[in-house]
């Protein structure tokens, strides 16, 4: 009964995602820009984090990792709202690439739940990515990552792009994230990311670090 709950909770995810990319492109897509110009659909994004709630049970930590992650980036094409409270596209097509991205890595988790197949390349990969976002959102002077070097990558914008890079100096990345848990800021400003970067770590750390 409870793989049956299960298969049928990971559906309604899966679902509702692809509802969202599908109605983000048709209905967010400007002809003479050729770009993307509408952020994330609202209701249907409050339909799929009202699901990642009432289904939380049934995933594991990579699972929940990997759609706090994509939620993440659905924010990011929101930008401040007009006055009659309406959301401003901002940064959307980079937004949808990276959702798309992660989208695929979701599935390979979710997949990997059921026992169809090995995911361990999936968490590996988001936990790559969302430690770039971190140490690219918050390399200033006293978090502990100021001085990103090698992992600066904010013109870079594919999202497979970044996360090879990260794989690459993946040793320095998790120096960089366990630097910024670690840090006076993270403690009184970003606390609320401390549970995240855990998890990176967590997962970066198991198969151990690799490059500089």
């Amino acid at each position: 009964m409870f793989f049956e709950h299960q298969r049928a909770a990971f559906t309604d995810i899966l679902t509702q995602i692809d509802r969202i990319q599908v109605s983000w492109m048709r209905e967010g897509w400007d002809v003479d820009s050729r770009s993307l110009v509408m952020p994330v659909p609202p209701l249907l994004y409050e339909e799929l984090k009202r699901l990642c709630a009432v289904h939380q049970l049934f995933l594991s930590v990579d699972s929940t990792m990997a759609l706090d992650l994509l939620q993440s980036i659905y924010e990011d094409s929101r930008g401040e709202p007009d006055e009659d409270g309406t959301w401003i596209g901002e940064r959307c097509d980079e937004a949808y690439a990276n959702a798309r991205y992660v989208e695929h890595r979701v599935v390979g988790l979710l997949q990997g739940q059921l026992g169809v197949r090995d995911a361990a390349t999936c968490a590996r990969e988001i936990a790559l990515l969302g430690g770039m976002r971190i140490v690219n959102m918050f390399g200033y002077s006293g978090t502990g990552i100021a001085d990103r070097g090698a992992l600066q990558v904010q013109a870079i914008a594919a999202p497979a792009a970044v996360v090879d890079v990260a794989n690459r100096h993946r040793a320095l990345l998790v120096e960089k994230l366990t630097a910024f848990r670690k840090s006076e800021e993270m403690g009184w400003r970003y606390g609320a990311l401390a549970v995240e970067v855990g998890v990176y770590l967590d997962v970066l750390k198991r198969e151990g670090p690799q490059g500089r």
